[in-house]
């Protein structure tokens, strides 16, 4: 989810051979409306996130058929793992939990801080809008442009993970639930 702007649902419906390694994208099935359901889509994966050894051993272990992120209850984890990290200072609960929602949606933090992050990085709006599956009927190419290209620049442009030691001794890495 942080590296693709995909929602909890599309990421654990991804199966093992919706991945192309070479070509770096998935096959996005999954949707939150009935045209999006309707549409399938590609998305860039992230050089950073193919690096992770996390995700590559899921990757190794899922056969053909398998979901690759694979969770009892996904979204109470990303919820519990949220809590956890707003008690921490560092981490806003605004985030998560907008003032101006009546429902927080934790999974949708990661939607919203990649969205962040790119905006930061001076990435277009049509970009952005394409990896997050807000295109509004724009599909590969927006006037001569091919999107996909630009979004794995884009995506490709996000820092890695750190998951350093360094980072654990001054307590600047909040431990999410697994």
């Amino acid at each position: 989810m942080r590296y693709t702007g995909l929602r909890l649902r599309q990421v654990t419906g991804i199966l093992r051979q919706d991945i192309d390694i070479t070509a770096r994208t998935p096959v996005v099935r999954n949707g939150k409306t009935k045209q999006e359901r309707a549409d399938m889509r590609v998305v860039p994966l992230s050089r950073h996130l193919l690096a992770e050894p996390r995700f590559r051993a899921a990757l190794d272990a899922a056969p053909a058929g398998a979901h690759v992120v694979r969770a009892t209850s996904p979204a109470s984890v990303i919820r519990a793992s949220w809590q956890d990290a707003t008690t921490h200072d560092g981490v806003l609960k605004g985030l998560w939990a907008p003032p101006n929602r009546a429902n927080a949606r934790p999974d949708h933090a990661f939607r919203a801080s990649l969205q962040a992050h790119l905006t930061e990085q001076r990435v277009s709006k049509d970009v952005i809008d394409f990896l997050v599956g807000h295109a509004g009927g724009l599909r590969a190419v927006h006037y001569g442009r091919d999107l996909l290209k630009d979004a794995r620049e884009a995506v490709d442009g996000l820092p890695p993970i750190d998951w350093g030691d360094a980072a654990v001794e001054t307590g600047k890495v909040v431990r999410l639930r697994s």
